[in-house]
């Protein structure tokens, strides 16, 4: 389990696939984080790794509070190396997960634009 930071005096815990099981199961993509691999890892510990054949290669399962978050690559399919990739996918239940991603970590993420 990690502790983070989350504004001047409060400390939020966060928790990743490296810690617990987490059940992202219900959450669609929020936004995205551009960070290198290398900051993820640092964040987070080791990604889980799908195979290059798949729609997620590497992916990151987190809980922050209550909220399940994932980051994830897209669609990538062995075209860029783990260390090249440099966009990522957010997931979560609601848009709180850009805000709770932004408030307990040093990554700067962003919302998606509606397409509506």
């Amino acid at each position: 389990m990690h502790v983070n930071k989350r504004g001047k005096d409060q400390m939020v815990k966060l928790q990743t696939h490296n810690d617990s099981i987490i059940d992202i199961n219900g959450t669609c993509l929020q936004g995205y984080v551009d960070a290198s691999a290398e900051d993820l890892v640092e964040q987070f510990g080791a990604p889980m790794i799908g195979d290059s054949r798949d729609k997620v290669e590497y992916e990151w399962n987190i809980m922050i509070g209550d909220q399940p978050i994932s980051i994830y690559s897209w669609k990538n399919y062995g075209e860029k190396s783990f260390e090249q990739i440099d966009s990522w996918h957010v997931g979560g239940r609601s848009h709180e997960a850009i805000d709770l991603l932004n408030e307990a970590t040093d990554l700067r993420s962003r919302a998606r634009m509606s397409s509506w």
